[in-house]
């Protein structure tokens, strides 16, 4: 799995779809998507507020990433 695969799985447990999600972390929701399919890296302190949006840690987060 991917980190933005993983990300995908984390956002879906919420029912949120991509444009919802980047409006919480207030980044574009294009961004959101290149994250997903993993044509760009999240920076740090996007991972930061998916980890506590998601209620998760750092670690869990990666967990299962390749």
């Amino acid at each position: 799995m991917t980190i933005g695969e993983r990300i995908a799985q984390e956002r879906n447990k919420l029912n949120l779809s991509q444009r919802e999600l980047a409006n919480e972390i207030g980044i574009a929701s294009g961004l959101l998507s290149r994250i997903e399919n993993d044509n760009k890296a999240p920076s740090i302190s996007i991972l930061y507020q998916l980890t506590e949006i998601f209620d998760i840690t750092l670690s869990e987060l990666f967990e299962g990433v390749n």
